[in-house]
């Protein structure tokens, strides 16, 4: 025993330095005040404010043969900033894009993240099920690619039976490229070549466009967010690995979580009109991804006019998608809803900063210009009287009688007429045209007003003689707000009783209107100014009545109108008018 002990005093320097190679604090470790200071030169991703500035380029009125109609129209240059805290993804099959991926910030606002590329530490990934299952969670000893694609695929394992939630979809015009990627949530520069080609503006015609996103949402698959850099980074990383991934506008950033399913962006075309294009929109998919046995008795949407519908499929099959959305109904039904988690692809992502974990707000900027059109009013309005006993609403105001509905062959215009005869008891009487001269008709100033007029003398409305003419007075007025337009007829062109006689008169400053100052009809022109620019377009934004002198001549008389019709300046010459073939002013019409 005495020859041991100093055997053993002897040994034991040796034990004890073999002991300390193990200790722990000679290990490589993650030196959170080094790396602070590396990933502090990043800082955090910018701070995104939305905002909105609109320009206005342009503002007319303009006419659409289609349906007759003057629009005013108005085209604004919108520069846009969104902050979308989910960003969408056009590249399902990029390497970089799962739950805890690192990333380096100046590019995430492309069209694929940029990796950090070092070695990483464990972490633990989840996903956002709550249905009992015991497989919602996996932890990897290295975060990377294959990794957490094995993990996935384990916990999606676990949770097949999970079934799909519901599609839903989203609709919005388009008028550019540029307008169509902020819709879909991404800037323009960052779709891909093949998205670009897919969903082309087509040029043949002149299309309104909806772009239509179906979405269906499988899952979330979430990184567990890391507390200290030493979740992030394997032990034998130094801040010098991370230093050429971080600097001054490009912060270390990473993937907190993905969302996998199977989305398709449509973009609809048509010739139809914007409101019969949303309800058949609305009708047809609400239809189809109603869980129920929903019909549509609506327009479906591939029997739009002249429909082109072009389609981007995040997730299953294009071509499938494309017979699917170009079919019927039930055929749609069906597609849509046979789906399962297992063929999710990635559709988006949350990105966070790696200094504070917040969340990183992505800046979608773009640029557009758009037209926005609202209807003003007709840009033809015509009365011709060719429903048999219709006198289409007029009336008469005065000492008329018997307003009617004619069509004697000896003395009418194109057909039928209306005509109203003197009462004989005084005064001035004149046809009131129909209600629906009513309102706002500010789209007919600077265009025409045009009609027929056949007068005559006798109580029984002889057409064969002309009676001494009554007294010149106004006879035609426009009645508006608080002011009413007259205009006067030169007493060399009245109304004859053996024909009808043609009348066009414009509707602008310098075409013969005054302002009525009091309601004497027979105030000498002296007192009367001449309608302003001004004074018109007031009157004409809210007109209350139209009238027009019946009365001729003195004693019993009769008169007869025909062919009442007013024209914007907007309307083509000769889409219009055909019905008077472009006979001159006064002109005398025979059968």
């Amino acid at each position: 025993m005495k020859r041991l002990l100093p055997l053993l005093l002897l040994l034991m320097p040796l034990v004890l330095a073999a002991c300390g190679s193990d200790s722990p604090t000679d290990a490589p470790t993650v030196n959170p005040t080094e790396f602070g200071k590396v990933l502090a030169t990043g800082g955090t991703y910018e701070d995104v404010t939305p905002s909105e500035e609109t320009e206005v380029l342009n503002e007319e009125n303009e006419y659409d043969p289609a349906d007759q109609n003057v629009w005013r129209c108005r085209t604004e240059r919108r520069s846009v900033i969104d902050a979308a805290d989910d960003y969408a993804t056009f590249n399902p099959n990029a390497e970089v894009i799962f739950p805890g991926s690192l990333i380096q910030g100046n590019s995430i606002s492309g069209a694929t993240p940029e990796p950090i590329v070092v070695e990483r530490a464990p972490g633990t990934i989840s996903i956002n099920i709550i249905n009992g299952s015991q497989g919602v969670t996996a932890h990897v000893d290295q975060v990377k690619r294959s990794t957490i694609a094995q993990a996935t695929n384990d916990i999606i394992e676990a949770n097949s039976g999970v079934v799909p939630a519901a599609f839903t979809y989203t609709m919005s015009e388009v008028q550019s490229s540029q307008q169509m990627a902020l819709s879909m949530g991404v800037n323009y520069s960052t779709l891909t070549a093949r998205v670009r080609a897919d969903m082309s503006f087509s040029s043949d015609k002149e299309y309104n466009r909806m772009l239509v996103a179906f979405n269906q949402s499988y899952y979330t698959m979430r990184y567990d967010l890391p507390t200290s850099y030493a979740q992030v980074f394997d032990p034998s990383v130094t801040p010098a690995d991370v230093a050429p991934y971080v600097g001054p506008g490009n912060p270390a950033c990473y993937i907190s979580s993905v969302t996998y399913g199977r989305r398709y962006y449509l973009l609809i075309e048509s010739t139809s009109s914007l409101t019969q294009m949303r309800a058949s929109i609305s009708g047809s998919y609400n239809a189809a991804v109603s869980s129920g046995g929903g019909n549509f008795n609506g327009t479906y949407v591939t029997d739009l006019n002249e429909v082109n519908i072009k389609i981007v499929a995040i997730g299953g099959n294009a071509e499938s998608a494309i017979a699917a959305f170009n079919g019927d109904l039930s055929g749609l039904k069906t597609y849509l809803q046979d789906s399962d988690i297992r063929t999710g692809v990635p559709l988006s992502y949350v990105v966070r900063n790696m200094v504070d974990n917040s969340t990183v707000a992505v800046k979608v900027a773009t640029e557009y210009d758009l037209k926005t059109c609202e209807i003003v009013g007709a840009g033809v309005m015509h009365d011709s009287f060719t429903t048999v006993n219709s006198v289409a609403g007029w009336s008469g105001d005065g000492d008329y009688k018997d307003l009617k509905w004619g069509d004697t062959p000896a003395f009418r215009y194109q057909g039928s007429y209306i005509w109203a005869k003197d009462r004989g008891t005084g005064g001035t009487w004149l046809f009131r045209a129909s209600d629906r001269y009513h309102g706002d008709l500010s789209q007919m100033f600077g265009g025409t007003m045009s009609l027929a007029l056949n007068a005559g003398y006798g109580p029984d409305g002889d057409p064969r003689e002309n009676g001494p003419r009554a007294d010149q007075g106004d006879d035609i007025l426009i009645s508006g707000g608080t002011m009413t337009l007259a205009y006067r007829i030169p007493a060399a062109q009245d109304p004859v009783a053996e024909n009808f006689r043609l009348y066009e008169i414009g509707l602008g400053a310098g075409d013969g209107w005054t302002v009525v100052m009091n309601p004497d009809l027979y105030a000498p022109d002296s007192e009367r100014p001449a309608a302003t620019e001004a004074e018109i377009r007031n009157v004409l934004a809210n007109v209350t009545a139209i009238r027009i002198r019946g009365e001729w001549f003195n004693g019993y008389d009769w008169c007869s109108i025909d062919e009442f019709h007013m024209e914007s300046p907007l309307v083509p010459a000769g889409l219009a008018r055909s019905w008077r073939n472009d006979l001159p002013w006064g002109t005398e019409i025979m059968d």
